[in-house]
């Protein structure tokens, strides 16, 4: 297993070329990623990076990708479906909008969408049958919806410093919810004193 942190060198050995740390200077990533068969890591850092093209699939051995690139706001289907992906880091782009999982159970395990622009959750988000760990943090959610409800398996669930005024929150729907986070949220008052009474959360900053 060798990580490469130059593109040139990984591509003069695409045999050895397990990890890739890159920074893109570019709007897409770069065509010739596709042609590291490999691949099992990948991290992208750039602050140019505007579209992640729809050929994921072609790196059939990725288990963990991080990308961090502010100017991102759209996530392929291709990248939700990857056969061995078991962490999917998105934090810190501006994504508004994931691609619906159609008909597709993807492996993915370890979900990081934070500091994005996030309102919704994905359509047909039972495909994340595996799911374990969604954060959701630092995004616009103003509610959550029952679909949360589709992910059985989750056991940690970030939602800090979104817009939530309310919870309508069934943990009982979610037998191996075992961490759930909600600071930063423009609770009332009211409203944190019953989520404490009831789910037996505390705020950082409750009065």
């Amino acid at each position: 297993m060798a990580l490469f942190k130059s593109l040139k060198k990984a591509l003069g050995s695409p045999h050895e070329a397990t990890s890739l740390k890159l920074k893109v200077k570019s709007e897409t990533l770069p065509e010739e990623i596709f042609s590291l068969p490999r691949l099992t890591q990948l991290f992208i850092q750039s602050d140019t990076l505007k579209r992640l093209e729809n050929r994921a699939l072609a790196l059939s051995q990725l288990e963990s990708i991080t990308i961090q690139a502010p100017g991102l706001k759209e996530i392929p289907e291709a990248f939700l479906t990857l056969p061995k992906l078991r962490s999917l880091n998105l934090s810190q782009c501006r994504i508004q909008s994931i691609a619906p999982l159609i008909a597709k159970s993807s492996p993915l395990e370890i979900l990081n969408l934070s500091a994005n622009d996030l309102s919704d959750l994905p359509a047909n988000i039972e495909g994340l049958s595996k799911l374990r760990e969604l954060n959701l943090s630092t995004n616009c959610f103003e509610k959550i919806d029952d679909r949360i409800y589709l992910l059985r398996e989750l056991t940690r669930l970030n939602l800090n410093n979104n817009q939530l005024r309310a919870l309508n929150f069934k943990t009982n729907k979610l037998t191996k919810l075992n961490f759930l986070s909600l600071d930063g949220n423009p609770f009332p008052e009211e409203e944190k004193a019953r989520i404490q009474k009831e789910l037996g959360l505390w705020f950082e900053q409750f009065n």
